[in-house]
């Protein structure tokens, strides 16, 4: 829901960042080669639920990853994680989509958040499809500069809300399908 309350808390967020030295990165500004390989791998994270590739899954998640982590019911631990997201990953009546189009990285170059847009598309016995949207934080870490970037915190923001068929192509295709480089 947007309104007044939402842009102030996205001001305020904005600035607070500003203040902590991070810089915030949208996609329409071009991103540095750091940022774009978190962008990739958060593309290729998506990529490997698409394809029902769990062991791609899990090669992107830090060991002590926390899902759902701004919710009350947050999946703590890796396994945990992939035992929650199983259907999803297997495409059982449900599959997510999703894609970064905000990045930035911290002044610690280890710690990286990204943003974008999700599509949730679930169907019955029938095949009749429902739609719904909502927008993903993902915050990934690594050991080092040579370390892949393992996703260590994911959380969106409000619950997702209901969306035709076109809506949802909208709103996924609101976010770069490629990492716009500066």
């Amino acid at each position: 829901m947007e309104g007044p309350m939402n842009s102030m808390r996205m001001g305020f967020l904005v600035a607070c960042l500003a203040l902590a030295g991070v810089r915030v990165a949208a996609a329409s500004d071009g991103l540095t080669a750091a940022e774009c390989e978190v962008w990739e791998r958060e593309r290729t994270f998506a990529e490997s639920v698409a394809k029902h590739d769990r062991t791609a899954f899990l090669g992107h998640l830090n060991e002590g990853a926390v899902f759902g982590a701004a919710s009350p019911e947050p999946q703590r631990g890796r396994d945990a994680v992939v035992q929650a997201w199983a259907g999803i990953i297997e495409g059982k009546g449900v599959t997510i989509e999703w894609r970064p189009h905000f990045v930035s990285i911290g002044a610690d170059s280890r710690v990286a958040m990204s943003r974008g847009p999700f599509v949730i598309v679930s169907w019955d016995t029938t095949g009749t499809r429902k739609y719904a949207i909502g927008e993903f934080v993902s915050v990934w870490t690594r050991q080092d500069l040579t370390s892949p970037w393992l996703v260590l915190l994911d959380g969106g923001g409000p619950p997702p809300a209901a969306a035709t068929e076109a809506e949802a192509k909208k709103h996924l295709g609101s976010a770069p399908t490629s990492c716009p480089r500066r």
